[in-house]
């Protein structure tokens, strides 16, 4: 859309825009050697199969970033561009080789409709209008054979984003029309939510036997793993755990006396300068002309003080505030104006705006004879946030409500009555107080107190000579508990995330703890994470896909404590005839589960357990079942009644869309899903 506006407005600007959207950035292999420290340059991720290295990368994010600022006058950072094109990347060799398989095409006579045809699109539409306000597609016609004549390549950039545009939303449309489900399908769905069974039961809990009577034995966890790894429960994403030991940088008295020094010089200025805006914006660490306008209540008492009882131009401050100094220059007087109304809406639009009028009429006589304004409220208004006051808003500033509702507010007498027109409807309003509190407009000069670059590089060598003393890992603990320093856990931390245990910009840290050659046991230098040096300790690693026995050893157990118990509670069973019969056994007393259906899967005393209740549903009655392994513990069922679903009162069509929603909802997951059939691999976050 920016391209867009750019094209229609200033078509001169194409001139000069040589080789947009097609001449890369080659880079010398050797300056990515530099970037990666000397080093080969890495695969940084995997695309269907094939490696992306760095290099690639790396051009292509210097067209994106070089496209994005001369074209669209988008200013990126390095990160944001490689996202792009890693992106980008993505989708050719992804999306769209996969719309190509399945046939769709993208016409020139396709092109030309959708720019300047009947079936022109909304970029077109809006941005290309005569002097009429209407669409003129000759304007589009005029700035593309302009382009083309002149910019060649930045007419081929916009040709591909309009294709893969109109590509994907054809590939869209085909998804979202094959989901869909038939009358079959939502009558069996119907029935299968609404044939309820009840069935008399016993059942005992693995949570009735210790987990302490039982030996789990190395060769049932590993012969576990070996049958579930590659369950869906147990799939994982990469993450690492550390235990981080932070030395934090704060200023020194020295910094401090320096950055006093530094504000009171800034307060000389200010106060001096002709140029408000320009100084601010020269020395505010926020960069930014704020003006801001205060009441007294809005300042502490000393503050309020000095800005209220200050001539124009006089400079407040220094006062210290959330880690940053802060100069205010009194640049004017404002006020603040508030009102108090109380109305009743009359809601109404183009249909009925005449009756809703006369309603509206009719109520302000009513009022005006004598009749209750409250009791008015509570009959007719249709505003339910203000119907629990009386119809009251009180105290609300300029610029809250809608231009009609705040005119009569502001600009009409304490006690005036009146009927008022908004597009929300007719409003009887009763302006019932008004008050101005002076207010002081001032400037804001803001300087944040951080540490010295000599402070940062004291506390770094702090860090590095505590490591070079203490460079095993369990001395490092022992040394950090002996000197009351905390060591923090940070677990499962993702790739490519900025704060680590609340510490902002982490990312070296983190590439650190993903470095291919990286082991748990592993110590790392200092490294710095927002005010911060941190040295840390690996202690856990997993990557994406099927997990080790080591990462998921306590799932595992768990498992395999209930596949044994399972075993022991079926052995106490034995053989039996009965509910009755089982419950004797387990030295229990049977229950009843009445009407359960698959809506309502939960078991009296032993919760959700969907797998009893399938069972259920697919036995006869009188049936007595095999023990069933449920979530909870162990069941003996004998069904008692079945009550098939009501056809009479299936509707079908709401069936049909109850089933096909969360099919149409899941489109969004194609392309994901895409990817992880292509094995797309994104592994950035080690390198940058």
């Amino acid at each position: 859309m920016a391209i867009i506006g750019k094209i229609r407005n200033q078509s001169w600007l194409l001139l000069v825009i040589i080789g947009l959207g097609i001449l890369l950035f080659i880079l010398d292999p050797s300056a990515l050697q530099t970037l990666f420290g000397g080093q080969q340059v890495p695969a940084v991720g995997n695309i269907g199969g094939k490696e992306v290295n760095a290099q690639e990368l790396e051009q292509r994010s210097q067209y994106w970033a070089d496209m994005l600022a001369t074209g669209y006058s988008r200013q990126i950072s390095a990160e944001q561009s490689r996202n792009i094109a890693w992106q980008d990347m993505v989708k050719q060799e992804v999306l769209m080789k996969e719309i190509d398989a399945v046939g769709f095409r993208f016409s020139d006579e396709e092109f030309d409709e959708i720019r300047f045809g009947d079936g022109a699109i909304s970029e077109f539409t809006d941005n290309f209008k005569g002097e009429d306000g209407v669409f003129d597609p000759e304007r589009v016609k005029f700035s593309y054979s302009n382009i083309y004549k002149n910019n060649k390549p930045v007419w081929e950039a916009e040709y591909r984003r309009l294709k893969e545009n109109r590509l994907t939303e054809k590939y869209n449309t085909l998804l979202k029309k094959s989901l869909f489900s038939n009358s079959l399908e939502a009558k069996d769905s119907y029935e299968a939510k609404n044939s309820s069974v009840s069935f008399n039961y016993v059942m005992k809990g693995f949570s009735e036997i210790a987990d302490s009577t039982i030996t789990v034995s190395d060769s049932e966890m590993n012969a576990y793993f070996s049958a579930h790894k590659n369950d869906v429960k147990f799939k994982q994403k990469a993450g690492r755990d550390m235990e981080l030991l932070s030395f934090p940088v704060e200023p020194t008295a020295e910094d401090m006396a320096n950055i006093e020094g530094d504000i009171s010089q800034l307060k000389e200025g200010f106060k001096n300068s002709e140029k408000d805006s320009m100084y601010v914006i020269q020395n505010s660490d926020t960069r930014q002309y704020t003006l801001n306008s205060y009441t007294k209540a809005d300042l502490d008492s000393s503050m309020a003080a000095s800005i209220f009882n200050g001539a124009l131009g006089d400079v407040v401050g220094p006062i210290k505030d959330a880690g940053t100094y802060k100069l205010y220059k009194i640049h004017g007087t404002d006020a603040k104006d508030e009102a108090t109304v109380r109305h009743i809406l009359i809601t109404s639009n183009e249909t009925n705006d005449a009756v809703k009028k006369a309603k509206a009429d009719s109520i302000m006589t009513a009022i005006k004879k004598g009749a209750s304004f409250e009791a008015m409220v509570e009959k007719f208004t249709e505003d339910p946030e203000s119907k629990a006051t009386g119809g009251k808003y009180e105290w609300f500033p300029k610029g809250q409500m809608v231009a009609e509702f705040e005119d009569f507010a502001f600009k009409q007498p304490k006690g005036k009555l009146g009927v008022v027109k908004t597009s929300y409807g007719y409003h009887i309003m009763e302006n019932m107080d008004r008050r101005s509190e002076p207010m002081r407009q001032v400037l804001e000069l803001v300087k944040t107190i951080e540490p010295s670059t000599a402070t940062y590089d004291a506390v770094y060598e702090q860090a590095n000579a505590y490591l070079i003393d203490h460079n095993d890992p369990d001395e490092l603990r022992a040394a950090a508990k002996e000197a009351g320093m905390t060591l923090k856990e940070a677990k499962n931390v993702a790739p490519g995330v900025a704060s680590v245990a609340g510490m902002p910009e982490a990312q070296e840290l983190v590439r650190w703890a993903y470095a291919t050659d990286r082991e748990v046991g592993d110590i790392s230098d200092p490294k710095e994470a927002g005010d911060n040096f941190i040295i840390a300790i690996l202690t856990g690693s997993k990557e994406d896909g099927v997990p080790t026995l080591a990462n998921i050893e306590e799932q595992v157990k768990t498992e395999v404590l209930k596949e044994k118990k399972a075993k022991m509670i079926k052995d106490q069973l034995g053989s039996y005839a009965s509910v009755n019969e089982a419950a004797t056994k387990l030295s229990k007393t049977a229950s009843t589960a009445d009407a359960l259906t698959l809506n309502n899967p939960s078991i009296p005393g032993g919760g959700r357990e969907p797998i009893v209740l399938g069972n259920a549903l697919a036995r006869n009655v009188g049936e007595v079942l095999s023990p069933i392994v449920g979530q909870s513990g162990v069941y003996v069922i004998e069904v008692t009644a079945k009550t098939p679903a009501n056809a009479e009162g299936m509707d079908l069509e709401a069936e049909k869309i109850a089933l096909q929603n969360p099919l149409r909802n899941s489109q969004g997951q194609a392309a994901n899903a895409l990817n992880e059939a292509k094995g797309v691999k994104n592994d950035m976050a080690r390198y940058y």
